[in-house]
């Protein structure tokens, strides 16, 4: 079955979120690994993702997909936490993180993780989520 370059897309994204590297992405999809990798590469043209290849993919899954709704919408979380939220929400890795916030990634992971639990989320990709769904796009902050 022959998919249009829309739906392969789609799909290619969803196999991304599910944690496939491009050659099981081809592989799936009858499509050979240099297909799937111009293919993301073109997507990363079109919203504008500028980061390191791997932290590319989640940025990428960020834009093109929206939070269930069953993560709290009245959080409060401290200046601090919202500041390290608006950077994971930009895929920027724990290393650049504390480097923006003058800190180690060991205690970004910390802070990342009492942020996990008071959103009630299980992961940097849920947490971008999150942010983007109730404070917009962090690139525009």
């Amino acid at each position: 079955m022959m998919l249009s370059p829309a739906e392969r897309a789609a799909a290619e994204i969803d196999m991304i979120m599910a944690g496939y590297n491009n050659a099981e992405i081809g592989q799936q999809l009858g499509i050979r690994e240099r297909t799937v990798k111009m293919d993301c590469q073109r997507l990363y043209r079109e919203h504008s993702i500028s980061q390191q290849h791997r932290l590319k993919k989640v940025a990428l899954a960020v834009k093109m997909y929206t939070p269930s709704e069953q993560q709290p919408t009245q959080v409060q979380l401290t200046k601090r936490q919202m500041e390290a939220a608006r950077l994971a929400a930009m895929a920027y890795t724990r290393q650049m993180i504390g480097e923006k916030m003058g800190t180690t990634a060991g205690a970004v992971n910390n802070l990342l993780r009492e942020m996990y639990e008071k959103i009630g989320v299980n992961n940097r990709i849920e947490l971008a989520l999150w942010y983007r769904s109730h404070h917009g796009d962090p690139e525009k902050q």
